[in-house]
């Protein structure tokens, strides 16, 4: 879509639909376009923002919502693991059994599964909180990806190794 404004009072002129990739001269659109008068900016929707400046042949909203922060990001990051852990944990080991499990229903093996399953995903969103809040910039907080178990964990995790200085 290729919008048209004059220069100076900023005023929309017209409006002219385009297929994606249709890169005619802008007078091809609008038989009046005068380039000393106007500017013309190709929008990548198939409308027009109701605030909007062109810039560098771009039309550009407004009243767009500002870029992420990082803050913003760490926190949508974090909300996206712990759904996404609850979500993956409960098709794995969902809590009507883990309930089962407290009350002592199950036998010592099945409780022993369900322990090191729920562990196995509280250290691995825990590796990813460390990593969301290590990220320096946006791009680093959307590259952190989860990996939590596909099924229950029937060995124990092995302990954290501990260095002996002497």
């Amino acid at each position: 879509m290729y919008v048209f404004i004059d220069k100076k009072s900023k005023a929309l002129l017209h409006v002219a639909n385009a297929s994606p990739g249709d890169e005619r001269e802008p007078s091809a659109f609008f038989d009046k376009y005068d380039p000393q008068t106007m500017e013309v900016g190709r929008a990548i929707d198939q409308f027009v923002p109701a605030k909007f400046a062109i810039k560098k042949g771009i039309v550009v909203d407004l009243d767009a919502p500002p870029a992420e922060t990082l803050d913003q990001a760490r926190a949508r990051k974090l909300d996206e693991i712990k759904l996404q852990a609850l979500t993956q944990r409960g098709a794995i080991a969902p809590d009507y059994q883990l309930l089962n499990a407290g009350l002592g229903i199950y036998d010592d093996d099945r409780v022993q599964q369900l322990r090191n399953t729920v562990n196995a995903f509280r250290a691995e969103a825990e590796r990813l909180e460390a990593l969301v809040a290590k990220a320096k910039t946006v791009a680093d907080v959307d590259a952190v990806t989860a990996k939590f178990p596909t099924a229950l964990v029937t060995a124990k995790p092995a302990p954290k190794s501990r260095s002996k200085s002497g």
